[in-house]
């Protein structure tokens, strides 16, 4: 089996972290796909009936998900610092990142999300973590 490069690792970190775990499956039509359980059976907004075919997909899908658990975090930490953070988009957040050098995960996390989707091959992340 390939190693997983960092983003594909981040992405399974992230997943772990926001309570959701991979599973594959076939549409309909008899193709490859995948879909996110979640582990705290709330599944909210039928989640877990949705169908993806990448990475990409999920991040965009899990958007609200992300802003809860990484975002927010990076806003509280930069209140704890007494660092005002201020962006227009995710991606603005990361010029922080060498104000708050304890919190460097969580920014490559939003680099991630931001810069790096296209570079996580879902089935290798998939393959890994059913290995």
């Amino acid at each position: 089996m390939k190693k997983l490069n960092k983003w594909e690792e981040m992405f399974v970190d992230m997943l772990d972290m926001i309570w959701f775990c991979l599973q594959k499956g076939k549409d309909e039509d008899g193709n490859v796909c995948y879909y996110l359980m979640d582990k705290q059976h709330a599944n909210l907004a039928d989640i877990q009936s949705e169908q993806f075919n990448s990475a990409e997909q999920i991040i965009d899908r899990l958007e609200v998900y992300e802003y809860d658990y990484i975002i927010n975090d990076l806003e509280e930490c930069a209140l704890w610092e007494n660092i005002s953070i201020q962006y227009d988009t995710w991606e603005d957040i990361l010029k922080y990142r060498s104000l708050m050098p304890n919190n460097q995960y969580g920014f490559d996390l939003v680099d991630m999300i931001c810069n790096h989707s296209r570079d996580i091959d879902i089935e290798k992340v998939y393959n890994s973590i059913t290995a």
